[in-house]
């Protein structure tokens, strides 16, 4: 049986080898990442600030893995890498700058990443981790919200009750669709 747990320090590495092979050829982490090389440590970047910050979770099996944060966790920009040159701004943070102003102002919940393992698709985790926020985030009140990268995945949140609320166009990058869902 597959259950939701607390990602815990000893899932680390799996996980970020599950990202990996989740998002390989997802076209925005495909552009917001230039150089691909960066992407294992971002993930374990990401996932350990999640851990700190009790947002992660995963399946017993490690099979999938989601990263939450509240909506004031949003506004901290502040790590983000805002220069790629001199003059130029980097992918990463044009493209956080963009989603932010499209995400909603009211309170929520925002799924910050949602990843199966590629062999493990089509057994309900992805739909359970979608619906399992960490028991900091307890709140049944606070709709859910994200930001779909591919056409394949807005068709996977429509069919578990989500509604696309906006497309959002990043200049010179791919295109995402804004997402939610009420509890």
């Amino acid at each position: 049986m597959i259950y939701p747990k607390i990602v815990e320090e000893k899932d680390v590495d799996q996980l970020v080898k599950l990202l990996l092979k989740a998002f390989e050829d997802d076209p925005f982490y495909r552009w917001t990442f230039l150089d691909q090389s960066t992407l294992p440590n971002y993930f374990d970047k990401t996932i350990r600030q999640a851990i700190q910050d009790e947002l992660a979770m995963t399946t017993n099996d490690c099979l999938g893995v989601s990263i939450w944060s509240p909506k004031q966790w949003q506004k901290k920009m502040d790590n983000l890498p805002t220069k790629l040159s001199s003059d130029k701004r980097s992918p990463l943070a044009v493209a956080m700058l963009q989603l932010e102003n499209h995400r909603p102002q009211e309170a929520h919940l925002h799924l910050r990443i949602l990843a199966t393992d590629p062999m493990a698709r089509r057994q309900g985790i992805g739909r359970l981790l979608a619906k399992t926020p960490p028991p900091t985030l307890q709140d049944p009140t606070l709709p859910i919200y994200l930001e779909a990268t591919t056409p394949n995945s807005v068709a996977f949140y429509k069919k578990i009750g989500f509604l696309s609320i906006s497309e959002i166009e990043i200049p010179e990058g791919p295109k995402l669709w804004g997402m939610q869902r009420d509890r």
